[in-house]
């Protein structure tokens, strides 16, 4: 795999993440369907009397928390990545 292949690789992804760098009515939107997809799945294990996965859990998971854990530990860093990664082409 050649360095312009990775990129796009990784630019494909961030646009598939990047919801929450988007104006808030679009965020909004993406959150609450992410959310849902999420939620589905952990009834789904809770159904089946399996441990629900994280941030699965309708009852316990906090939206909010869930959303400002998800960019400060893993979208803000990676965005930080990419922009050194694209400085270097």
């Amino acid at each position: 795999m050649n360095d312009k292949t990775f990129l796009l690789g990784q630019a494909l992804h961030l646009a598939d993440i990047i919801n929450p760098c988007r104006e808030w009515k679009v965020c909004q939107r993406w959150t609450d369907l992410v959310f849902r997809e999420f939620f589905a799945q952990g009834d789904l294990e809770r159904h089946q009397g399996l441990p629900i996965s994280p941030i699965s859990d309708r009852k316990v998971t906090n939206i909010a928390s869930s959303q400002v854990s998800f960019i400060n530990f893993f979208l803000e860093p990676m965005l930080h990545e990419f922009g050194k990664l694209c400085k270097g082409i």
